[in-house]
């Protein structure tokens, strides 16, 4: 039986990743088409890097960041749900919510590049539903966990799992 905690899976996060690269492979076009406009500083003693590989860094990190704690995050839930440990749940589950109603705002528009990235701008109602959805399902699992009921915990975590799993198919390589 795989876990709800499943949904999160490797290829899921790599297509998010593959989105991240893609994003900032538009800022470097658009910088790179501004190339007298082009501002270098110093990095390191013998590197020096544009405002453009700051920018396209800055991004990769933000979504990879937030990918990877979704996923530790929730892999961490999964078997609290069963274990009536209220209060450790409660803490994760607040900060997933509060990394989830980031994570929504790491796509603005003009960031858009590849297929699979493509289609959040593509679709950007679907794209904002899911997670919308997503968020929502997090709302419900601190419901259950305020009300500490089990049964209903359970519950929410899998539709919260089954949200993730759905963006990640419609919205990936």
């Amino acid at each position: 039986m795989t876990s709800p905690a499943g949904a999160l899976s490797i290829s899921a996060i790599n297509s998010l990743y593959d989105a991240s690269f893609e994003k900032a492979s538009k800022v470097l076009i658009r910088d790179f088409g501004e190339i007298e406009k082009l501002q270098v500083s110093k990095k390191g003693p013998r590197d020096f890097v544009t405002k453009t590989d700051k920018n396209v860094e800055k991004i990769v990190k933000e979504r990879m960041g937030i990918m990877s704690k979704i996923k530790a995050y929730s892999q961490k839930m999964y078997p609290l749900t069963m274990s009536g440990e209220f209060e450790e749940i409660k803490q994760l589950n607040d900060e997933l919510l509060h990394i989830a109603k980031e994570f929504k705002l790491l796509f603005p528009e003009g960031s858009q590049g590849g297929k699979a990235s493509s289609l959040i701008w593509e679709d950007r109602e679907t794209f904002d539903l899911f997670n919308d959805n997503f968020t929502k399902s997090i709302e419900d699992v601190g419901e259950s966990i305020n009300n500490e009921d089990s049964v209903s915990l359970v519950e929410n975590f899998n539709i919260m799992a089954s949200n993730c799993g759905t963006c990640h198919k419609k919205f990936r390589n």
